[in-house]
């Protein structure tokens, strides 16, 4: 019999998000840390504000203008050699606002993860 066949099998985490009350001009979490591996992840600013991101909740990584969203298409970069690129499990989004203060909306965060799965 030849080898199994494999599927790579993908599903949603529950979204992530923050209201325009709770952020600050500090950095706060964005719902809890990423269950999976993730390769897909899009980010909605709803507010009035650009937003700015970080995987540390310290140093600036990314910003979002007000009223825009960003698709990380992640997971479509991958090898034979190094496997899947994925945002790792057990990381976290952060946001902050650089100057005045959002009085809209809120930030969505919604990720995709994959599993590859034998299917023999």
């Amino acid at each position: 019999m030849g080898a199994p066949a494999y599927s790579t099998i993908i599903d949603w985490e529950p979204l992530r998000d923050i209201s325009y009350a709770s952020m600050a001009i500090t950095y706060i979490g964005v719902g809890s840390p990423m269950a999976n591996p993730i390769r897909l992840m899009k980010v909605y600013n709803q507010t009035d504000v650009t937003l700015f991101l970080s995987n540390d909740g310290i140093n600036d990584k990314d910003f979002i203008p007000a009223n825009s969203q960003f698709i990380y298409d992640i997971g479509s970069n991958t090898s034979t050699q190094g496997g899947w690129l994925v945002l790792n499990a057990g990381s976290r989004i952060y946001v902050r606002y650089p100057g005045s203060a959002p009085t809209v909306g809120g930030l969505l965060i919604s990720v995709i993860y994959g599993t590859d799965t034998s299917m023999s």
